[in-house]
């Protein structure tokens, strides 16, 4: 089971780099919009997000429904003391599941199901998701907006000024390609092949995006046993004030070290 919930757990974030990473006079062009919308994504130094949706898990002829909600946040405002944060639960076979996990001042906690460990992490992200992946932030980030041009687009243009942009994201995508070996270096020993990808955005008028909506699927080998989930996600992107903030759990102090994790 708590092979399962790392598997959840990667497919979460997965999603959100899928999907992470008003106008005055005259009318802009909706191509600007667009990119001045995604390029927001790409800068934000802070965000909180909240997830409801399931996941569909098939395994050796059996199909597992698994109803979930999370949240993820994080703050890179300090450059120096980046820190996040993601929980999640889900109902799998009819019993509850929850795993948190959050990164403040270099120590990373995880608590799956009450068993709380922590663990030092590195001070530079930015290299080690490069040593993992073998391409740079910025790299990623320009096949992220690539990916997200109007040309790309299905939209739909509501009275109010905001508009909505779909996406088709194929197989054989370039992001689709990156985000299988990103999953694969954070996983060490699973194999994986993200499927097509159904992404939607919602824009206010401001070009901001406030919510969005992601189909995705997802095969993967493990110790060859083969999964395929499938999963589908609502998303709000809450606003980040300046009161916003991530912190240690309050019983940190109980989480015991592990340095194999």
């Amino acid at each position: 089971m708590k092979k399962a919930a790392g598997i959840i757990s990667l497919l979460i974030v997965l999603s959100m780099i899928l999907l992470s990473f008003s106008a005055c006079g005259k009318k802009v062009p909706l191509s600007e919009r667009l990119d001045e919308a995604m390029q927001k994504m790409v800068d934000l130094k802070a965000f909180d997000y909240e997830l409801t949706g399931k996941m569909v898990v098939s395994v050796e002829g059996g199909t597992i429904d698994a109803p979930m909600t999370a949240s993820m946040k994080g703050d890179m405002r300090d450059k120096n003391n980046q820190k996040s944060s993601i929980e999640f639960k889900f109902n799998l076979m009819n019993q509850d599941f929850s795993v948190k996990s959050c990164t403040v001042d270099g120590i990373f906690y995880l608590d799956t199901m009450g068993t709380k460990v922590k663990s030092t992490v590195s001070e530079n992200s930015e290299e080690d998701f490069e040593t993992q992946t073998g391409m740079s932030v910025t790299d990623f980030q320009k096949i992220f907006v690539e990916t997200y041009k109007i040309e790309n687009a299905e939209i739909k243009e509501e009275k109010d000024g905001s508009f909505k942009a779909k996406f088709f994201v194929g197989s054989e995508s370039d992001l689709s390609k990156t985000i299988a070996s990103v999953f694969e270096a954070i996983a060490g020993t699973y194999t994986a092949e993200i499927g097509d990808v159904i992404v939607e955005f919602n824009i206010d008028k401001n070009n901001t995006i406030v919510s969005g909506f992601i189909d995705m699927s997802l095969k993967v080998n493990i110790e060859n046993l083969k999964m395929d989930y499938n999963m589908t996600f609502d998303i709000v992107h809450n606003p980040v004030g300046d009161d916003f903030k991530i912190e240690a759990p309050a019983d940190a102090d109980s989480y015991v070290y592990s340095f194999d994790s």
